[in-house]
């Protein structure tokens, strides 16, 4: 099977590319042997760069043997869609995590295992409410500890 993508198109799939790869591996602390297919593909992809016009983007390193983005690439556009995801991920984080604590503060363990799904949720999204209006209001200048 052969896929044609216009350079448009090619560069697109370079953002989408860097972006589910920062998804899935920028926590790491080791390689992690299941996520190596993806790497292979990202790399078969970055091998066309110059190709679709993008070697400004990705370049070779000799020393590693593998294709990296470019400072150029990670100061692109796709900087803000990751500075995007992890200011939504903090806060709704932050708020989900501080709910199921409230949450959990206010009943005691057989109460929660005689409360149904929809009790369990709807509690806990009373307290997301009360955060939610807390931080968009305050940020975080009133959290302490």
């Amino acid at each position: 099977m052969k896929i044609n993508f216009t350079n448009k198109e090619y560069r697109n799939l370079l953002d989408f590319l860097y972006l589910g790869n920062w998804v899935m591996t920028a926590n790491d602390t080791e390689e992690d042997e299941n996520k190596s297919k993806y790497e292979e593909i990202t790399q078969k992809i970055y091998s066309h760069a110059k190709d679709f016009g993008c070697d400004e983007l990705i370049e070779f390193n000799a020393e590693f043997g593998e294709y990296f983005e470019t400072v150029e690439f990670e100061e692109s556009e796709v900087n803000q869609y990751l500075e995007d995801y992890n200011e939504n991920n903090f806060w709704e984080n932050l708020i989900m995590r501080l709910a199921e604590r409230d949450f959990f503060k206010e009943i005691s363990p057989g109460e929660f295992n005689k409360l149904s799904s929809e009790e369990k949720i709807t509690r806990t999204q009373t307290h997301e409410k009360k955060w939610e209006e807390e931080f968009s209001k305050n940020g975080i200048i009133n959290l302490k500890i």
